[in-house]
């Protein structure tokens, strides 16, 4: 199931941003 190194590092990317968003969104909840 390889598809090459961008599709890897765009889904590291999304999940990477992902993760940063819920931590942002526990640590500041009043924001949304």
């Amino acid at each position: 199931m390889q598809r090459g190194p961008i599709m890897g590092w765009l889904l590291l990317l999304l999940v990477s941003a992902l993760s940063v968003l819920l931590m942002y969104a526990m640590l500041a909840p009043e924001k949304f």
